[in-house]
């Protein structure tokens, strides 16, 4: 019964918000995610997707759980689950006497689970949050994030091999052609390199949410087909709506 199944989850996720240990990711940021995954943002959460979000988001570890018939009854179990290596840091179970007695139960569950989490939690560290950008592949993406801290570094060069790398991983990976066209300017490599990267994003832009959509057309207008007007209209948009971007803030 997926409505029995819906209304549970919510009751847990409520409850669980109370806790001074944790802080849940909204409903809305795992929408974005997904569609950073070029999923649909409706995609059932099946453990291994929902580690996916984790992941990207930065978050230490996955609430998982089922609902399964003993009798007339019910047995309602949860699980806390590494992000990093999906070890079970967490296991509690609690039984319903029929439908009418599932809310106590998860007032219950939810209880055993506020307690042993803080512990649970502190014996993991948490991650840094993966780069806020379009990419299917999960391994393309941690190439990325890895390319942008060794060029934060100073260290350009290991950037474009990287790079390289997390393209090869996703060939519709515009952000990564976007960046790579910046890191090749800036490395006064072969101009026909930089333009060949920052068209590919431009071609790529309808696949995107708006803001590495206005990112990469900014940058086509900078290297290719040289339009300040252009250029200072696409980050401005980008600022209107999210007005502490580095990438536009640097670049305008």
């Amino acid at each position: 019964d997926s409505t029995l199944a819906q209304s549970v989850t919510e009751a847990l996720r409520i409850d669980l918000a109370r806790s001074p240990s944790v802080r849940l990711l909204e409903t809305s940021d795992v929408s974005a995610t997904l569609l950073r995954m070029e999923r649909d943002p409706g995609t059932a959460l099946t453990a291994q997707v929902a580690r996916e979000v984790a992941e990207r988001a930065g978050a230490t570890a996955v609430v998982t759980g089922e609902i399964a018939p003993l009798g007339a009854g019910y047995v309602l179990s949860v699980r806390l689950v590494s992000t990093k290596d999906g070890a079970t840091l967490l296991a509690v179970r609690e039984t319903a006497d029929g439908a009418g007695g599932l809310i106590a139960a998860v007032d219950q569950l939810s209880k055993k689970v506020r307690e042993g989490i803080g512990e649970s939690l502190r014996s993991i560290r948490g991650g840094a949050a993966l780069e806020d950008v379009t990419t299917k592949s999960l391994e393309a993406l941690r190439k990325y994030s890895l390319a942008n801290a060794a060029a934060d570094a100073g260290e350009v060069v290991k950037a474009r091999e990287i790079l390289k790398e997390a393209i090869h991983l996703d060939t519709n990976f515009a952000m990564a052609y976007r960046r790579q066209a910046a890191i090749l300017s800036n490395l006064g490599d072969n101009p026909s390199e930089v333009a060949a990267a920052a068209i590919r994003a431009f071609e790529l832009r309808d696949r995107l949410p708006e803001r590495e959509k206005l990112l990469a057309i900014a940058y086509y207008y900078w290297v290719v087909d040289y339009d300040s007007d252009k250029i200072i209209a696409a980050y401005q948009q980008v600022l209107d709506t999210w007005p502490d971007d580095n990438t536009a803030g640097n670049n305008i």
